[in-house]
């Protein structure tokens, strides 16, 4: 718009310039003069520049336009004659649809094989496996076999391992177990608790160890209660001084109960002492993945030390592994006194002691033969060391059975050869 002003006050002064220019010629005024004062003016106008000025702001956005014509729909790939049908003839595949699945061609042709890597490295692999496998069975031929229970081995959780801590933030052992959620570790310190310990929920409930940990039970059956049928599996229980009440029942009640059908419970590093005529533990029928290791099973006049019931249908894979079976055993009807009566299959009866007394008819009762019974030492002077009464062979080597001739101390299908020939030795 400048440079459009501009422009039209110059015309308007050259239009002037001229029309003085006639009337002076009229006048006698000497026309170089005025042309000189053309040529001026002409420079000066030159000389204006035209700079344009600022951007100014920008307008209002046109309303948008209309939307173009649809396209043509493209052809599916299976669609063999353009016709926007599925025909029976374009099925390729046979699967009757019509899909993209028709579009895939054929197969190709299978490539070469590969070279045939060295067998070099896999040879010596074996060679290097089958030495180390040699090396361990020397190593583990001159490791001393050592059974019955450890105590002293037991390892209570650090402290930044509890989570609940009696009874220190709660009085008793009940009221830390109530407080506690799924997965959480119960500690006990040192110290004596009266009371009947319930656990319906998955944790791990520790001791300060057997010799400082105390729980004396209040009544005659369910000290210790585990929860069955999945409340509290994957339950440890370990550490304890656990005493019972003396029995009402002839059958003998248990300071430590574990309800049928649970899965995952380990017991461990405990002395359980039954009052008596009870019988230390009793886990009902249908326990699975059970481990019972570094325990003192202390019987006082009772039917069994422990036992696994199979009431409700067996148990699979209840492993007793380095305990200690001792105390006194006795005759009560119905049941015949037992130091392990276990209905379990699949299971593992391993490096533990038998060092009980009284009037002991079988040591180790196994319903079922798919247990094996080994490294044990059997001192305990009983009518039937090892018994099976369901078909197949119990296999029961390497144990040492208080002498030379195992064969009157076994009841059933017994594989006893080969046998230790002198006690293991013992923690």
């Amino acid at each position: 718009m400048k440079k459009m002003y501009v422009g039209v006050a110059a015309i308007a002064l050259l239009l002037s310039v001229n029309f003085a220019m006639a009337e002076s010629a009229t006048q006698g005024v000497p026309f170089q003069a005025l042309w000189d004062a053309v040529d001026f003016l002409q420079g000066q106008i030159d000389s204006i520049s035209l700079t344009p000025g600022p951007q100014g702001e920008p307008g209002q956005d046109g309303s948008n336009g209309t939307n173009g014509v649809d396209g043509e729909d493209g052809l599916n790939c299976w669609d063999l004659n353009d016709n926007g049908a599925a025909d029976t003839v374009e099925d390729i595949n046979g699967d009757t649809f019509v899909d993209t699945l028709d579009c895939k061609g054929e197969k190709g042709d299978k490539g070469d094989p590969g070279d045939s890597g060295s067998s070099d490295w896999d040879e010596e692999r074996i060679v290097a496996l089958e030495a180390r496998i040699a090396a361990l069975e020397d190593l583990h031929s001159t490791l001393p076999i050592l059974v019955g229970a450890n105590l002293d081995a037991y390892e209570k959780p650090a402290v930044e391992e509890c989570d609940i801590s009696v009874p220190s933030q709660y009085a008793t052992i009940q009221a830390g177990i109530d407080a506690a959620v799924v997965g959480d570790t119960v500690c006990v310190g040192a110290g004596t608790f009266n009371e009947d310990v319930a656990i319906r929920k998955s944790i791990r409930l520790s001791g300060n160890g057997a010799a400082s940990s105390i729980i004396n039970g209040q009544t005659p059956d369910g000290t210790i209660y585990i929860g069955g049928d999945g409340a509290a599996d994957n339950t440890i229980v370990e550490g304890f001084l656990i005493r019972g009440v003396d029995a009402t029942s002839p059958n003998g009640e248990t300071p430590f109960n574990v309800g049928p059908g649970a899965s995952g419970i380990i017991i461990r590093y405990n002395r359980i002492i039954a009052g008596n005529g009870e019988g230390p533990v009793r886990a009902d029928s249908n326990q699975s993945n059970m481990i019972v290791s570094n325990n003192i099973f202390e019987g006082n006049n009772s039917p069994f030390l422990f036992m696994v019931s199979g009431v409700q249908g067996p148990s699979y894979k209840v492993d007793f592994l380095n305990n200690t079976f001792t105390g006194t055993v006795k005759t009560t009807a119905p049941a015949s006194a037992e130091a392990l009566n276990t209905w379990a299959t699949n299971s593992l009866i391993q490096q533990n002691l038998f060092n009980v007394t009284g009037s002991v008819a079988v040591l180790i009762d196994s319903a079922y033969p798919s247990n094996i019974v080994s490294e044990n030492n059997l001192t305990s002077d009983a009518v039937v060391k090892v018994g099976t009464y369901s078909g197949g062979t119990l296999v029961a080597e390497n144990n040492w059975w208080g002498d030379l001739d195992p064969s009157d101390n076994i009841w059933g299908d017994i594989d006893y050869t080969p046998f230790a020939t002198e006690p293991f030795a013992q923690y």
